[in-house]
């Protein structure tokens, strides 16, 4: 399904409002009140941990601006759903895909679906460097306003001697130890994503006769 860029990709304030998914890390909620606008709280699919589309959709109001999912645990929300109403209303549809590194939906990445996703390198991630992330975007034009951001709020990366305060930012750079650190873990990401998969099928046929997934939907044994 091609993917469009939606109107509403701007900065977020007050009166605005983003559904965020009611299971998921904080830092979703804390980057939309951060920014002064409202998370909205919408209901998730019990056997995925993820954003339920239908639950998205009762969440909008005239307010709404953007939808951020999490693929929780790696595993990919319903993106197909969630592309349609994202344009449907208008809205950006952004990805949290911190676990999602090496993952797809169909043939596409985890966090290369919407407007914007990001990666988490944090310790607790498949691939990691302690901490860090990593920005995904489609457009080339974001480019240099996320190179702003990252700086600082300035335009160093473009004009490192005579640099001036363009924006808001931080110190979002990560340092070279790190990246060092991560590089060589990205050059093995198949390897250590096979390895982790392996585990995760042992442990899948070691509980499935225990019921597990009839428990979280709900069905008494």
């Amino acid at each position: 399904m091609p993917w469009k860029r939606s109107a509403s990709c701007r900065r977020w304030g007050p009166g605005d409002e983003v559904i965020v998914p009611a299971y998921g890390f904080p830092s979703m909620a804390n980057c939309v009140a951060l920014r002064g606008a409202t998370p909205v709280f919408a209901g998730i699919d019990p056997l995925t941990m993820n954003l339920d589309p239908a639950a998205a959709e009762q969440a909008i109001t005239p307010r709404t601006r953007a939808i951020l999912a999490m693929h929780y645990g790696g595993v990919a929300c319903g993106m197909n759903a969630l592309r349609a109403l994202a344009e449907a209303h208008g809205l950006a549809l952004i990805e949290d895909a911190a676990h999602g590194i090496g993952a797809k939906y169909g043939q596409e990445g985890l966090g290369t679906l919407g407007d914007y996703g990001a990666l988490s390198f944090h310790s607790t991630k498949n691939i990691h460097c302690g901490e860090g992330g990593a920005l995904l975007f489609r457009q080339e034009a974001d480019l240099e306003k996320f190179l702003q951001i990252a700086e600082k709020g300035t335009d160093k990366t473009r004009t490192p001697r005579n640099y001036q305060w363009q924006t808001l930012g931080s110190s979002y750079v990560m340092s070279a130890l790190n990246a060092a650190f991560l590089h060589v873990q990205l050059r093995h990401a198949d390897e250590v994503n096979a390895r982790r998969r392996a585990l995760w099928n042992r442990y899948y046929e070691a509980l499935s006769a225990y019921g597990l997934q009839e428990r979280l939907a709900g069905i008494p044994p």
